[in-house]
């Protein structure tokens, strides 16, 4: 539902925490929602099209969005984020994954964080359940092949 969802999204999207270390693979055994980082536009744009009215997200001390909306028809709900924003040492900053691997479910796409990024994110947040889910999320990753990387980039050079 949420791939056929962000369809007409214009700008990527990701899903991201829990729902997301789930996607990598980690069995994670408290996914509650689904959380979905998009841009304020598209964000807006698609709460519109479920019949959400979207609002500003309630800045907290750690976190704040420019738009925010739960769309509860799907099984889990579905919480989307338009501009997010991080609270840091250095004052407010946007929470904006460079990374946008895909996961296939079915016939559907799902875009996530890459684990790296996703493990530096969930570590940012600094509370102690997404500490958790990104040590779940490490413990998932196949350890690094340091020898096939070092021929990989022989052979590139």
């Amino acid at each position: 539902m949420v791939a056929d969802l962000c369809i007409p999204a214009a700008d990527p999207w990701r899903i991201i925490p829990s729902a997301a270390v789930a996607l990598h693979g980690a069995l994670v055994d408290d996914v509650r929602d689904v959380d979905l980082l998009m841009s304020g536009r598209d964000a807006r744009a698609t709460l519109l099209r479920v019949g959400v009215q979207p609002a500003a997200g309630q800045a907290t001390d750690l976190f704040r969005s420019a738009v925010f909306g739960a769309w509860d028809g799907p099984p889990l709900s579905v919480e989307l984020f338009g501009d997010f924003d991080l609270a840091g040492p250095d004052g407010w900053s946007r929470v904006a994954p460079q990374t946008r691997e895909p996961v296939a479910i079915g016939a559907r796409t799902l875009f996530v964080p890459s684990a790296d990024e996703l493990t530096q994110m969930l570590t940012s947040f600094g509370r102690p359940k997404e500490r958790a889910r990104a040590r779940l999320l490490l413990s998932t990753q196949p350890p690094i092949d340091h020898d096939k990387r070092r021929r990989d980039n022989r052979d590139r050079a």
